[in-house]
């Protein structure tokens, strides 16, 4: 039994640092390779000193054209990052994989569903986003070009659901079905919440994760979910969008996602009555739980906590640097301190918060497994079936 935590924590490691190492490699590879294009260029070559040198690669990292090429190599990363990932962990995780019986949702039930989806994101957003508000956000996009951010967009808005609830729905949640559909779900949009590498999206991702992950169990359906991920990425990338146009729709845009929070967050009292969020929950008491005490839980908690709290403090220190150069005498950082800055301890708090109740809650909840792990696939309407 153990050996099943730890494949399932392992599999979920193996996805994690496949998106993460294999983006990086591809990201350094397109990066070194502009490095030695301008290289051999005539005109480094007659760069005097090394004070002259040091000022033109500081240009050209500072160059709108090297970094649409860094966001470009981004994107191929992340592509092939979590298809390699998927490939991995299907050879880690436990080999049983739960089938969910398939049903088709209500028209009542996809439209509290949509409008709860929209209600969770405006929230995540608001508190994600409360550095932004007091001045201490990080302009990432600096200097992208509008074919770039039009490419960036199409894979925020069509390839990053398909590829994303396949791994983070369809592979994860059918091999932690077993352990209850209140763990799986939980489970499931922990880890879905932890890849996304800071608290500003993890405080999007985990509770959409959850909604998503809810949905497919009771639904069997997975182009469910991978819709209400494209619609969430597509109402997020609608400036952007509007923007290449030479439009800004910021203030329609903002009073329009306020609108949609409110009437989402509404929608909780119509959800709690509905039988498709009533998710299972243990009958009895046993030692053969899922547990986050196995070595593979932890390594996967341990990491993807770290690797938040890391960019957590890049982001931080992005916001109170305000540049560095380089003379004869060495470099020289140049600080100007922002209190804004403070106001990452909210969204990281409640990263933390979170991620310590879903153990906890995991460890209580955690049905005991009702047949033995023997490789088969497990269907819904199976008596064996857990939920």
């Amino acid at each position: 039994m153990k050996k099943a935590y730890n494949r399932l924590g392992f599999g979920a490691l193996a996805l994690f640092l496949s998106m993460q190492v294999i983006g990086a490699v591809i990201v350094a590879i397109v990066s070194a390779a502009s490095i030695a294009v301008v290289l051999s260029q005539e005109v480094f070559l007659s760069a005097e000193g090394l004070e002259g040198i040091f000022e033109y690669l500081l240009e050209l990292l500072n160059s709108d054209a090297f970094m649409n090429i860094l966001y470009l190599g981004e994107i191929v990363g992340s592509v092939v990052g979590i298809g390699a990932g998927i490939l991995i962990a299907r050879k880690i995780l436990p080999k049983e994989r739960y089938q969910p019986e398939r049903r088709n949702l209500s028209g009542r039930e996809f439209i509290v569903i949509v409008l709860l989806a929209f209600g969770l994101w405006g929230i995540g957003a608001t508190i994600g986003n409360l550095p932004a508000y007091f001045g201490a956000d990080v302009e990432l996009m600096k200097g992208i070009d509008d074919k770039t951010a039009l490419i960036m967009t199409i894979y925020a808005v069509l390839g990053a659901p398909i590829l994303e609830e396949l791994a983070f729905r369809k592979l994860l949640m059918d091999s932690v079905h077993h352990w209850g559909q209140t763990v799986a779900a939980f489970t499931s949009a922990l880890f879905f919440g932890l890849v996304h590498g800071n608290a500003a999206q993890f405080l999007l991702a985990f509770p959409l994760g959850l909604l998503f992950a809810t949905v497919y169990m009771r639904t069997g359906n997975i182009w469910y979910t991978i819709f209400l991920h494209f619609m969430i990425n597509l109402t997020g990338s609608i400036p952007d969008i509007f923007a290449l146009m030479g439009m800004d729709v910021s203030l329609i845009w903002n009073l329009a996602v306020m609108t949609l929070t409110a009437v989402g967050m509404f929608m909780l009292i119509p959800a709690k009555k509905m039988d498709l969020f009533r998710l299972s929950r243990p009958v009895a008491r046993s030692a053969n739980r899922l547990s986050f005490k196995r070595p593979g839980m932890i390594v996967f908690t341990v990491l993807g906590l770290v690797t938040l709290l890391q960019t957590e403090l890049a982001l931080s220190w992005s916001t109170l640097m305000q540049g560095f150069s380089y003379s004869g005498s060495g470099w020289k950082f140049h600080f100007d301190f922002n209190p804004g800055v403070l106001t990452r301890l909210i969204p990281i708090s409640l990263t933390v918060v979170t991620v310590i109740l879903v153990i906890r809650l995991v460890g209580r909840h955690s049905q005991p497994l009702p047949f033995e792990l023997t490789g088969e696939t497990i269907p819904a309407s199976s008596p064996d079936a857990a939920g």
